[in-house]
């Protein structure tokens, strides 16, 4: 009974040990602080760090953010800026070496230098529309593939988008951004950016250079190519530079109409009548399309051609099609009272799309694969009109459909 107890108690006391480990362990699932006049929380478990509450993201009085001296800064994979926050101040993220997903929030009015360099493996940004200035370097080295500048900057400094991966950037219509020295510059990757008439003011090798190690010095991209209109300052920084350059108008946020679901045929389905327009303005364009043959959602790209430069992306549904299924049937039959009758090719049933099944209203007569089976038992010398429902299931293309017949049977 005492080696019980003693057991007992021993199982008692770990338990508790454990207990005061667990909470020590969730205690080390958070920490917390200030920064500038926000609140920030990482959270551990999640390797998420959040920032909420106050206007700006600023360095403390010793210069340095709080996660300057964390050795676990490189595990950090998403930050997440909460609402109210305007100004974002210069490194505050840099050498986030993990960091693969940032939040920012709508009010958000500026990023200041280097705040996120060499995140390397930041490949997407949202960037808000309230934002009005990104800083000399905001972006530098960041894993950055593709990026939209939103219509309210004015400013984008020097290397700010200074990306090895940055494929494409979408500057609006409208945008009356300075562009910096180098700003687009190191992105290799980048062939051709369409820059708006709205620009005028474009800096040193802002686009369409990378830069040479071995060199040490920028050099310009093989048929690199600036997209704009005559006479706009993009037309002449292509012509100071030595680029190729087209005329054209951008369509991405151009009006598309025409587009409607349409039906399933068997074969590629194309919409007839797509227009693209603009303040009376109609674009020349190409349309390709994907998965446009079977039901569900079909992809139409359509892309400017002449003076129209760009592609807009739109769906449409493509709709299940009627089942085509016929029926043709005998409509008066003879079968015997004292015994089981069988009549072949009673029903007739092509082009069904799907499982085909067969309901009576009698009991005693049934039918599969269109012949009909008449049970014994009918009274003889009678006429009874028997109705036949004819199921065809559908599949992933058609419909399914009921079809009823009714059928006379004469007893003997």
């Amino acid at each position: 009974m005492k080696k019980t107890i003693c057991i007992l108690l021993a199982t008692l006391m770990l338990l508790s040990i454990l207990s005061v480990v667990s909470a020590s362990a969730i205690k080390q699932f958070s920490s917390t602080g200030t920064v500038g006049d926000c609140k920030w929380t990482y959270y551990n478990a999640v390797n998420e760090l959040r920032i909420t509450g106050g206007t700006e993201i600023r360095i403390d009085e010793n210069n340095k953010y709080p996660w300057n001296s964390w050795e676990r800064i490189e595990t950090i994979t998403k930050l997440v800026i909460g609402d109210g926050i305007k100004y974002i101040r210069g490194e505050a993220f840099d050498g986030f070496s993990g960091l693969e997903s940032v939040t920012l929030p709508d009010t958000l009015e500026s990023i200041s230098y280097n705040v996120f360099y060499d995140c390397q493996k930041l490949e997407s940004v949202t960037l808000p529309e309230s934002l009005t200035e990104i800083a000399a370097g905001a972006f530098f080295s960041a894993g950055l593939k593709s990026v939209t500048i939103p219509k309210n900057v004015n400013r984008i400094g020097s290397l700010a988008f200074a990306c090895g991966n940055l494929t494409e950037v979408i500057l609006p219509d409208g945008i009356n951004v300075k562009v910096g020295d180098y700003a687009f510059g190191r992105c290799p990757k980048m062939k051709e950016a369409y820059v708006p008439s709205s620009i005028t003011s474009i800096g040193d090798c802002a686009f369409g250079y990378y830069y040479d190690s071995e060199k040490d010095e920028y050099v310009k991209i093989n048929d690199f190519t600036i997209i704009t209109q005559k006479d706009s300052a993009a037309e002449t920084y292509a012509k100071d530079n030595g680029f190729n350059y087209i005329n054209a108008s951008a369509i991405r946020d151009w009006k598309v109409t025409g587009i409607k679901n349409l039906t399933y045929t068997g074969k590629p389905l194309k919409q007839s009548n797509i227009i693209v327009s603009k303040d009376g303005e109609y674009a020349v364009f190409t349309a390709n399309y994907k998965n446009n043959v079977n039901v569900g959602t079909a992809t139409v790209i359509i892309t400017g051609k002449g003076g129209y430069y760009g592609t807009i992306t739109k769906t449409f549904k493509i709709n299940k099609a009627k089942n085509p299924m016929t029926v043709g049937y005998k409509k008066s039959v003879t079968a015997y009272s004292k015994k089981k009758t069988t009549i072949k090719k009673a029903l007739t049933v092509k082009k069904a799309k799907g499982k085909v099944t067969y309901k009576t209203n009698n009991k005693k007569v049934t039918v599969k694969n269109g012949k009909m089976t008449v049970a014994k038992g009918l009274k003889k010398g009678k006429t009874y009109k028997v109705k036949i429902t004819v199921k065809a299931a559908g599949n992933k293309n058609y419909k399914s459909l009921n079809k009823s017949v009714t059928v006379k049977i004469k007893t003997k």
